[in-house]
């Protein structure tokens, strides 16, 4: 796989240009969801360390840690397929350059 993409715009294949626009606007956006991902998951991670200990801690919490670990790990996989989304519509985009 490449790691360079050559997009002409205005070229014969995309005279206004349009086709270039959205694979830049599908990039840029596939970068932005992926440092939100990094976020969101570093938060997470932080938030399941806090979550376990407190239901080692507190016994009123430890009833509910299957639950709230669960609700964590359904955020983590959101993310990820958000992530998998923006992946694919990059790829999409890309198809004719190919």
């Amino acid at each position: 796989m490449s790691l360079f993409v050559q997009i002409r715009a205005g070229s014969a294949e995309d005279p206004d240009a349009t086709r270039a626009a959205a694979i830049l606007a599908a990039y840029f956006r596939l970068e932005e969801v992926r440092a939100f991902c990094r976020e969101v998951w570093c938060r997470l991670a932080l938030l399941g360390v806090a979550w376990t200990v407190m239901a080692g801690v507190l016994p009123a919490v430890r009833a509910d840690l299957e639950g709230g670990l669960a609700l964590i790990v359904f955020a983590a996989m959101a993310a990820a397929m958000v992530e998998c989304w923006a992946a694919f519509r990059l790829t999409r985009a890309l198809g004719g350059t190919r």
